[in-house]
């Protein structure tokens, strides 16, 4: 599973809880949304952003953040 963002419509944060609840299944913030799967997708493997350019201009932020968590999900 990948999943894509709009780096206008969105935020680092926003994108690292997101990520956060499709893994676990859990969300540190108020949400009610409920995943046909309550303990979350261990296939997840990517967050894909449309406008990577722009990343790279703001000196990679979202980068920088998702990185970290991608590579810390379990090898497939």
């Amino acid at each position: 599973m990948i999943v894509g963002y709009l780096n206008s419509d969105t935020t680092p944060q926003i994108v690292a809880e997101s990520m956060r609840m499709l893994t676990t299944g859990r969300s540190s913030l108020p949400t009610t949304y409920r995943m046909q799967k309550p303990t979350g997708y261990s296939t997840f493997s990517g967050a894909m952003f449309w406008t990577i350019d722009a990343d790279r201009r703001e000196e990679y932020r979202y980068s920088n953040v998702v990185g970290p968590l991608l590579h810390g999900l379990p090898a497939k």
